[in-house]
């Protein structure tokens, strides 16, 4: 049992029990039994002393959840072997990762970053449990918007993504942004950030949230590419043919022949009508727009070489010399094709209609058809 006072003030008093034993025997000895049962030489008695030594730590948090910026308020209790509460104990405070939370001196915990930490408490060489801290985004501060392109076509789709961080750049989850274009006959935008390209020209995409507005996004919407397309054949598809193109004011394109005769020539920028030569090991073969658009079929066969050669034929200018010098000689225009083209249909209706050719419905020049099908125009 604990000592009820120290060594030396024992022996003292055993001294006078002693010089008493003869006057009263039977009294000193139940002092000495009661004595020796009460006392000891290394502590106190348990009616009056108490152990200070740290046996267990046990923490509490305020809250287990706090955003960043946020705070928390950590409290310690201290218990010896027995489960008495000690008082006046300090306590040393820990926060595993301090770049998510730090925790002051007297167990203030503060988020720096979303994530989680353990915090602990220690004193006199015993630890306690950690309790976890989780440290959750603040609020809203910046939104980032990006586009999958930069540029593109009119009438095609770019779908546009927004992300929202906090103060400390931690990405927010779970956000619904409100999407706008500052140009909507450039291009529009849903809900879900997909922008749809109008017309030619810029606009600027923003979202937002809250009172919240990205920056701006650039999209730039370019007019749909033009392209002259058809097909070059006499009596079989011309394959691996030189396909060049020049408008009224002498710009030019080139091409190859597909397998099946077929090419295209891009056509943006260039002012019709268009006039097409394609060399042959037989010789240049021609053709004519017959409308006035840039994006357009220009076949190329026995044909239409005809309705060429008897124009500029008339003028008294070679095709060849024409087609070189297109800004002196430019193409027929399409109401002087017409006239030319419907003659040489009307040349050759006999065998176009035996050939099941509506000559009504189908044109020499601009009407599609498959080199090598043997059928209709083929």
């Amino acid at each position: 049992m604990p000592c009820a006072m120290p060594c030396a003030r024992r022996f003292a008093t055993w001294r006078v029990v002693l010089k008493s034993c003869a006057r009263y025997p039977l009294l000193v000895t139940l002092g000495l039994l009661v004595s020796t049962l009460l006392t000891g030489c290394n502590g106190s008695s348990s009616s009056s002393g108490t152990s200070t030594t740290v046996a267990s730590i046990t923490i509490t948090a305020a809250s287990s959840s706090i955003a960043v910026g946020g705070t928390s308020q950590f409290s310690a209790v201290a218990k010896n072997s027995s489960g008495t509460t000690l008082s006046g104990v300090t306590f040393t405070w820990k926060s595993s990762s301090t770049g998510v939370a730090t925790i002051s001196s007297d167990g203030l915990a503060t988020g720096v970053l979303a994530g989680t930490t353990s915090i602990t408490a220690s004193s006199g060489g015993v630890t306690s449990s950690a309790v976890t801290l989780t440290i959750t985004p603040g609020s809203l501060a910046t939104i980032t918007v990006t586009g999958a392109s930069a540029s593109i076509e009119a009438g095609a789709t770019d779908q546009f993504t927004a992300v929202g961080k906090d103060s400390a750049g931690d990405t927010i989850s779970g956000l619904t942004f409100a999407w706008a274009s500052s140009a909507t006959g450039v291009a529009t935008i849903d809900g879900t950030g997909l922008a749809t390209a109008v017309s030619a020209g810029t606009t600027y995409i923003t979202a937002s949230s809250g009172s919240v507005t990205s920056s701006q996004a650039t999209l730039t919407v370019t007019p749909v590419p033009t392209v002259v397309t058809g097909t070059v054949a006499k009596g079989a598809a011309i394959a691996g043919a030189t396909v060049s193109l020049t408008d009224s004011l002498g710009a030019t394109g080139t091409a190859a022949t597909a397998s099946d005769g077929t090419y295209s020539i891009t056509t943006t920028g260039f002012t019709p009508p268009f006039l097409v030569q394609v060399s042959t090991s037989g010789g240049n073969l021609y053709s004519v727009s017959a409308d006035a658009l840039n994006t357009t079929t220009i076949n190329v066969h026995p044909y239409t070489d005809l309705i060429v050669r008897s124009w500029y034929g008339a003028q008294g200018v070679p095709a060849d010399t024409a087609f070189s010098s297109a800004s002196s000689y430019p193409a027929p225009a399409p109401a002087s094709v017409t006239v030319i083209g419907s003659a040489v249909s009307g040349l050759a209706q006999l065998w176009l209609t035996n050939a099941g050719v509506d000559t009504s419905k189908f044109n020499l020049i601009s009407t599609a058809f498959t080199a090598g099908s043997g059928s209709g125009l083929d």
